[in-house]
Order: structure tokens, then C-alpha cells, then sequence
């Protein structure tokens, strides 16, 4: 037989049909081979595997989801009469006349409520109490700015934004001296001013003595699309209208707010929430009749629409202590002979404890610590068992505002000068200048030894792999609050199954609060905002939030210092300790609250589910607040390890090869015996270990892994896990 032609290396090879970046349909169903996907609605994979007819099916279906989902949101502010629109006015300055203001435009709805299907709610809070005006923004649909020639108070400018604000508009008062075209021009340029802050302001500048601008702004307002705030779209909320109060007992009594629900429904079962006040339990919910916008003649009849059932929340905040519940079960006889003799084989320092010996190494060799910018953790001077300096250093101090008295006459300056605040903060100044030069370094004692006054802490031989137990020698405190499984997970479920109460969005209804003190009542402002609670957001946690510094804040604030706190719709005072935002399993403790860059503040607070904006405040002794951060939640967990060092230095004072002999580190040779299994490392990255001690001064001799140099210092670094300080209240 002739064999058959086999092509060469030089066979020609014509090109291939260019079919572009996209797939042919013979290549589609080459892949697909006939299977449907599950690819996401609307997506490039569900579209190429199915249909022209079943594609236009499933856009069909997608179009009216989306109107639905339009329809609730539109429904829940009021569209179609069912509720009026919020509209919360904010002055820019102390002197913006908001009567005024409000009178012309409670005129003008009256004029004009025939010509938009909408209704408008207008608030006014007052202008001298700043959480007073940011709970109203956080329950308004709209917020308007009224200007004047004052500029605006940059702390409610940067409040506003770092909470989270809703649609904004921006009114401008009128101005007799200046023409028509001489206000467009200023409009514009205001407008060009203000995108700057807020991004939205360009085309939302109008002026206050023009009737059509006026109309204009109605109608913006009637067809204005909603911004959604993440930690009011899960939850009900509304701003009242009316508030009463019945005394039922000498302390306490029954709150009654009237206004209308807005977000989701809501039950008599749920907890509500009054910033700065507290968590109550709900009474009845009835429905309530709005004189104001009521019809001439209209038959009401009063109507309970939710009462409390045994599924009602609790108002327990923290658990109870069991302190018999401290220990395991006891060990076996067999497991304390194993204990036993492993103790007998491992070599520690004489007076070492069981505890401390667990966490010495059991080999001198080799094993390098990460570099200084890993290591974390810090000395705090809150602790029980610290020494009476550290005590002291750790006390709470409070900050004066001399720029407050600048205007003051030089004679009476002094009449409000603290001399022992001014000591006080000049120290505290101090510390933080030489925390920055000098991190975690610390002085051993000399009165005490130092094996004594650093108990508490260890060595590690990694601060990044060596683990570290978070369930190991926990405070009292933790006994008192609840941890849950998995944070992540509860806080997802709890968000797709909010509770959707009886009581629908946008009634009118009043709502009885029961067991109110007296003391709350009394502190009320004009306008109180009411929000609900999801199952288990009362309980105590604690809490970490995601900070970074405000850039014009150069106050001094350190951990567990008193902070005036706010995230979402709660405010309260507690004592946060700061940490480093990092991803290890372990984060370095700050001593002070950092100036740049992103860090962690913890602290014992009640849990909470939704995404909410941070905003960190210190009060002054004359009342005022100063903005010092803000930021975002991040989570509830108390296994989060928040660790502090402590470096002690030593300088070498004879240097060989490989050895070297380091003084003014201990004082005493027991010391150096008790911390000898600790590697120790320099500043210019040599690492050594301790080998002996040399006479009676605290002198030792150290093995290096090279010759060090002369300048050089050698360091131990000690570690110690902190926890936030329980103090909270309400303010």
C-alpha cells in the first residue's frame, strides 16, 4: 500500500474566523450543553444561557421588582397622602431668625397643599443644642440648611456628614440690595462653594424671598429621591410631634409620643430606643388621630393596634454572675502525676509559678521575634496590682477650652485658670511626646524588683504565630456580658429577618412607653426621635469601631480616658481603650488615641446589628463638646486580643565577638535569673539570649548572633492582654 501524505512543519494554516471578544452560539452550547445556569439575575451568564423570549421574561420580572420595592420605599415616606414628608431645618448661624422661616413655609404649604399630592412635617430643633439638631437629621427625610451671612459651624458640618445625612437642600435669606442677575451669579457661585462640602449642593441653592424658588423647592421636596442610612433601614423610627408624660409612681411614670411611624412596622413586643435616654419597654401602641392634617368633620375612633405579649424583649442589659462558674472540672489523679512530671523536667528560674512557666521557652536556640513594627501591645496604668506611679499616671483628667475666654480681658484671665488642670495637662502632654519618641519603653524600678512589678506579662517568641488563648484569665466583667458565636453570621440573619410588626409605616400613632424616671423626663428636649430595637441589641458587649483622628483636633486623649460616644442612633459615655486596625489575631494597645491613621477604639457597650456611622466626642468642663474622630462599626467581640508591651532597655558597657556584657537593664540578679528564657533583640536588629549573671548590680552576660556596636541598646519586650474599663452610661 502508498502510505498517505502526512503535512509537514510548513503545512499552511488559513486564520480562523474573528468572532471578537464574545462567544459564538456554537461555543455557548458547546460549554453549556444544553444546562440552564443559576448565574445572577440579570447577569452575563444567565443571559447567555437562556432565550430571547425567556430573557425578555426575566427582565419583565426584574422591572417589577423594582417598582415594588420603589413603591415600599415610597410608601413608608408618605407618598399618596399616607404620611407627610420630615423635613428637618437646620440654621448655618446664631443668627438665622428659624420663626421666620418656618412660619413662611407653613404658609406656603397651606397655599399649596392642592398642588402636590405629599404632605410636609416641618421641624426646627434648637438652635443651641447640637445632638438635639443631629437626632432630628438622622429621622429626617429631607434636612435644608438655611444660610445667612454667618458661615457654618464646622463642628454640625462635620457631624452632619460623619453620621450620615439624608437629602439635602441649601436656602439662602434674601437680600434687598441685590439685583435679580446679581443673585444668580451669587446662587452659582454659593453653589460652586458648597459642592465642595456637600457633594449634592450645586444645583439645590435657592433664596428664601423668592416665591418661585420657594415653589420650586416644594416641589423638589414632593418628588425627591430617598438616600437610605444604613442603621435606620432595618429598624422602625420616628420623630414625635406630641409628647406626654403620666406619672404612675414617685420615680417613674408612663412617656406617650405621638407622630408618625416611619421605616418598618412595628410591635409592642420590640424594645424602643430614646437617644441619650435609654431602652424601654413598649405599653400599647394605639392608633392616634393629626389634628393638623385631618379633615373637617372626619369620624376617629381610638383604636389599640398592639399590646405586649409573652414574647416580649427584655431589658436585662448584662448576665448574671455565677462566681462558683470560675473553674473546670477538676483534673484526674492522672492528669495532675502528667503535670507533675512535666514540671520536673523543664527548667525555669527559681520562684517561677506553674502559670508563668507554661509560657518560657524550653530551648535557648535560635527563634526570631518580628520587628518592631509587628509587636504590639503596651503597659496601661488602670490595671489592678500596678505600682503606685502607674496608678497615678493612669488617673482621668479633664480638658479646659482657653479659646473660649480669648475675647476675656487680660485682668480677669486668670480668675478661671486652673492651676492644678493646667500641671495636669501639661503632664499628660508630656507622656504622649514621649510615648512618640521613645514607644512602650519604660524605666525598671529601682525600689522594686522587677520580676514583681512585670508578674503580669510574658515573653513570646512570635507576636505574630504565638498563640494566645482569648478565653485564658478573663476579667470579672466578662461574666457579666454576652458574646455571640459568630457575630458575622447573627448580625447577617438578623438583618434579612427584621421584625415587621402589626403596626404598618406611615400611621399615625401613639405609643405609651412605661417605667420612664422622672430624671429622663425632666432632661427631654423639644423634639424626641424614637427608634426600635432588634432582638438581643439591648444586651452588653463590647464593642470595636473602625476610627480615624478629625485632621483639626490636636487634643491629647488617652485610653480609658472619659469619651462621650455615638454610633447610629445611641449615644452614651464610656472609657475606650485603643489598638492598632490591623489583621493579626492579636493588636498592639496604644496608650494614647492616635493622631494619624486608621486605629480600633473598644469599649462595653450594647450590641448592634446594622452598619452605623461612629462619631467620638470629649466633654468640656464648661459644657461644650470637642469632635475628636469618627469612623464606622466594626464588631462585637470579646475574644478580639488586645495586648500591650513593655520594652526594658539595657546598653552594652563591654562588647566581645559574640558576647556582650549589658547593665542598667535589672538591678538585682534575681531579676536577671527570672527573665532569662526572654530573647532579647537591639535597635539595629541583633537578637541574643541571657547567659549569666555578672556580680551583684544587675550586670549580665549576653550571646548575640554578631558583634554589636557600641551606640546600640538591647531591649525585652514583655506583653500583657488589656480590656476596656466598664463604665457606661447614658448622655
Amino acid at each position: 500500500m502508498v502510505a498517505g501524505h502526512k503535512p509537514g512543519a510548513f503545512k499552511q494554516k488559513n486564520k480562523s474566523h474573528k468572532f471578537g471578544r464574545h462567544k459564538t452560539k456554537g461555543m455557548l452550547d458547546q460549554k453549556t450543553k444544553g444546562r440552564v445556569g443559576n448565574g445572577p439575575k440579570g447577569g452575563s451568564k444567565a443571559l447567555g444561557s437562556l432565550s430571547k423570549k425567556d430573557r425578555k421574561h426575566q427582565s419583565a420580572q426584574i422591572r417589577k421588582a423594582k417598582i415594588l420595592t420603589k413603591t415600599k420605599e415610597k410608601g413608608s415616606l408618605g407618598v399618596e397622602g399616607t404620611a407627610p414628608i420630615i423635613v428637618v431645618m437646620l440654621p448655618a448661624g446664631p443668627s438665622i431668625p428659624m420663626d421666620d422661616v418656618m412660619k413662611t413655609f407653613n404658609e406656603l404649604e397651606e397655599e399649596q397643599v392642592k398642588n402636590y399630592k405629599n404632605k410636609f412635617h416641618f421641624v426646627a430643633p434648637g438652635g443651641e443644642d447640637l445632638f438635639e439638631q443631629l437626632d432630628s437629621a438622622k429621622c429626617a427625610d429631607v434636612v435644608i440648611i438655611v444660610w445667612g451671612q454667618d458661615e457654618m459651624d464646622p463642628l454640625l458640618r462635620t457631624c452632619l456628614l460623619s453620621q450620615g445625612v439624608p437629602t439635602m437642600h441649601h436656602l439662602v435669606l434674601g437680600d434687598d440690595t441685590l439685583s435679580k442677575p446679581d443673585k444668580v451669579i451669587r446662587k452659582k457661585r454659593m453653589g460652586e462653594v458648597l459642592e465642595q462640602t456637600f457633594p449634592t449642593a450645586k444645583d439645590k441653592v435657592h433664596f428664601l424671598d423668592d416665591k418661585t424658588q420657594l415653589h420650586r423647592v416644594l416641589w423638589e421636596l414632593s418628588n425627591f429621591k430617598q438616600s437610605k442610612l444604613s442603621f435606620r433601614a432595618h429598624r422602625s423610627y420616628m420623630i414625635t410631634s406630641d409628647v406626654d408624660f403620666e406619672q404612675t409612681s414617685d420615680t417613674a411614670g408612663t412617656l406617650q409620643v405621638t407622630g408618625y411611624l416611619r421605616g418598618r412596622g412595628l410591635s409592642a413586643d420590640q424594645l424602643v430606643h430614646l437617644p441619650g435616654l435609654g431602652h424601654y419597654k413598649i405599653s400599647k401602641i394605639e392608633l392616634a388621630r393629626d389634628g393638623k392634617r385631618a379633615s373637617p368633620g372626619e369620624m376617629f375612633e381610638e383604636q389599640v393596634l398592639s399590646v405586649p405579649t409573652d414574647k416580649q424583649q427584655s431589658l436585662e442589659m448584662e448576665g448574671e454572675v455565677d462566681e462558683m462558674n470560675a473553674e473546670q472540672t477538676w483534673p484526674t489523679e492522672e492528669e495532675l502525676e502528667e503535670a507533675e512530671q512535666g514540671e520536673k523536667q523543664r527548667k525555669v528560674p527559681k520562684g517561677t509559678s506553674s502559670y508563668q512557666a507554661a509560657w518560657f521557652q524550653e530551648s535557648d536556640d535560635g527563634g526570631d521575634l518580628e520587628s518592631e513594627d509587628e509587636e504590639e501591645g503596651m503597659e496601661d496604668e488602670d490595671d489592678e496590682g500596678e505600682s503606685e506611679e502607674e496608678s497615678e499616671s493612669g488617673s482621668e483628667y479633664e480638658d479646659i477650652d482657653t479659646a473660649s475666654q480669648a475675647s476675656e480681658a487680660v485682668g480677669d484671665y486668670d480668675v478661671h485658670f486652673d492651676e492644678e488642670m493646667e500641671r495636669q495637662e501639661l503632664e499628660k502632654f508630656r507622656e504622649a511626646r514621649e510615648d512618640e519618641a521613645f514607644p512602650d519603653e519604660v524605666d525598671t524600678p529601682q525600689d522594686v524588683d522587677a520580676r514583681i512589678r512585670f508578674q503580669k506579662y510574658r515573653g513570646l517568641k512570635s507576636f505574630r504565630t504565638t498563640p494566645w488563648d482569648p478565653k485564658e484569665n478573663l476579667p470579672l466583667e466578662y461574666a457579666k456580658i454576652w458574646q455571640l458565636p459568630n457575630f458575622k453570621a447573627v448580625r447577617k440573619y438578623m438583618l434579612k429577618h427584621a421584625p415587621d410588626g402589626p403596626v404598618k409605616a406611615g400611621t399615625f400613632v401613639k405609643i405609651s412607653i412605661e417605667n420612664v424616671p422622672i430624671s429622663v423626663v425632666e432632661s427631654t428636649r423639644s423634639s424626641i426621635t424614637v427608634f426600635s430595637l432588634l432582638p438581643h441589641e439591648q444586651r452588653m458587649s463590647v464593642q470595636h469601631s473602625s476610627l480615624q483622628r478629625h485632621p483639626q483636633c490636636d487634643m491629647v486623649v488617652k485610653s480609658k480616658e472619659e469619651i462621650l460616644m455615638q454610633i447610629g442612633f445611641r449615644r452614651y459615655t464610656v472609657r475606650p481603650i485603643y489598638s492598632q486596625h490591623t489583621r493579626s489575631n492579636k493588636h498592639k494597645f496604644e496608650r494614647f488615641m492616635p493622631t494619624t491613621g486608621a486605629f480600633v477604639a473598644s469599649a462595653y457597650a450594647p450590641m448592634i446589628f446594622s452598619n452605623a456611622p461612629v462619631v467620638l466626642f470629649k466633654r468640656e468642663v464648661d459644657g461644650t463638646v470637642t469632635l475628636l474622630s469618627s469612623g464606622s462599626l466594626l464588631s462585637s467581640d470579646p475574644d478580639r486580643v488586645i495586648v500591650k508591651r513593655v520594652v526594658l532597655s539595657g546598653h552594652p558597657c563591654k562588647i566581645n565577638k559574640r558576647t556582650a556584657t549589658i547593665r542598667y537593664m535589672f538591678h538585682n540578679p534575681d531579676d536577671i535569673h527570672y527573665f532569662k528564657p526572654v530573647e532579647l533583640k537591639t535597635k539595629y536588629g541583633k537578637r541574643g539570649h541571657i547567659k549569666q549573671t555578672l556580680g551583684t548590680h544587675g550586670h549580665m552576660k549576653v550571646g548575640f548572633d554578631g558583634q554589636l556596636k557600641q551606640n546600640d541598646t538591647v531591649l525585652m519586650c514583655l506583653y500583657k492582654r488589656v480590656f476596656p474599663k466598664l463604665s457606661f452610661s447614658y448622655s
